[in-house]
């Protein structure tokens, strides 16, 4: 998913304009949330020479991110627009109603939110679901989400973007679900469809699942 971070109270406990310390398990759940897949917006007020400062504390801190106050490459050009909101399907922010959870409880609910969110898309296209689809080949929803590449959960992967795009789901839609490019997407799904032409047995036998 695409998620969009505050940065002053939320990734560090400091009072802007200075930068303090991290906030308790801030570094640990980003670099989660990074390695599950998800596309990570800063979102901040700070311009100039203190968002020069905020992006130097980030890296110091190894703390990943994708971009800083722009759309994932492909929104504009899905909804015809730029907002100067950034489009994310979640959002972290100490300003929020109820104050700033702990990471630990961001973590558990963007894991919610997610698994919620590809079921859905999954029923908009009558797709066999994403939970079903993984329970029928033996794996959990957050490998197949995930960005490991071995070759067996890449085929699985690669032929689930297939049948949502036979479904009618574009390239684009596919890759924010699953936080991929448009391009690897295509790649993706040429590569199945050229395996189903040629016979691949496993590759037919899941690319018929419905």
């Amino acid at each position: 998913m695409i998620i969009a971070i505050d940065f002053d109270g939320t990734l560090h406990a400091g009072k802007w304009p200075a930068i303090d310390a991290p906030v308790t398990d801030a570094i640990k759940v980003m670099q989660q949330l990074k390695a599950d897949g998800h596309y990570l917006i800063i979102w901040t007020c700070r311009e100039g020479e203190p968002q020069r400062q905020m992006i130097d504390w980030l890296v110091k801190n190894n703390i990943p991110f994708d971009c800083i106050n722009d759309h994932q490459p492909g929104t504009t050009e899905f909804y015809g627009y730029a907002s100067r909101k950034v489009y994310a399907h979640l959002y972290i922010d100490d300003k929020q109603i109820g104050g700033l959870p702990s990471w630990e409880r961001i973590y558990k609910y963007v894991c919610k939110v997610e698994k919620a969110y590809k079921e859905t898309k999954a029923k908009e296209y009558d797709v066999i679901s994403l939970t079903e689809y993984c329970d029928f080949n033996g794996i959990n929803p957050e490998e197949l989400i995930g960005r490991k590449r071995n070759k067996d959960l890449n085929d699985k992967r690669e032929v689930y973007w297939y049948l949502l795009n036979n479904a009618g789901m574009s390239y684009s839609e596919i890759g924010r679900m699953f936080n991929r490019t448009h391009a690897t997407v295509l790649s993706g799904i040429k590569r199945i469809k050229q395996l189903i032409e040629i016979g691949d047995i496993i590759i037919l036998k899941l690319s018929e699942l419905q």
